[in-house]
């Protein structure tokens, strides 16, 4: 007769470029006998009004007062804990990695002195999200720690603190 092991967690995550930039999020999973899955979700909760064009070619950069951004992700996928198997590990204990994908949207504006807030296309992406790192946990204390990309084109670094129960 073999059990189930139902591990839960959930962490408060961080994501962090050299822009500098940030945003927030929740990642959320379940492992079952070291095996599962997570969501999570991100941003840095800026919502910019663009004017009507679209700025397009780099060389295009017109004088600005200020830069902004805006940036989203989404992402699902797997969770594997190279612990699982261990059976006299301390009660929420487990190291491993996750892999996922999902989708993401990072928009760069300038407030231009002519024509107000412009989205910044060439420093501006959106599509598919893919996400990777390390989660552990010790009696609980659960940390993360990963990089993610949108596109292949622009990265950030995600760090995470949470509890697994």
């Amino acid at each position: 007769q073999s059990s189930v092991s139902i591990n839960t967690f959930l962490l408060a995550e961080v994501g962090l470029a050299k822009n500098p930039e940030w945003g927030v999020g929740l990642m959320f999973g379940q492992k079952y006998n070291g095996i599962g899955w997570y969501v999570k979700g991100r941003s840095n909760f800026t919502f910019q009004e663009a004017g009507g064009y679209d700025i397009n070619d780099y060389a295009a950069v017109p004088d600005s007062y200020r830069d902004s951004s805006s940036e989203w992700v989404i992402d699902a996928g797997l969770v594997f804990d190279f612990l699982g198997k261990i059976t006299n590990k301390p009660k929420n204990t487990n190291l491993g990695i996750y892999v996922g994908a999902g989708y993401g949207a990072r928009t760069r504006y300038l407030e231009t002195l002519d024509y107000g807030w412009q989205k910044y296309m060439p420093n501006s992406y959106s599509g598919v999200s893919v996400d990777a790192g390390v989660i552990g946990s010790i009696y609980g204390l659960t940390l993360s720690v990963g990089v993610n990309t949108i596109g292949f084109k622009y990265m950030e670094i995600e760090m995470g603190v949470g509890y697994t129960f």
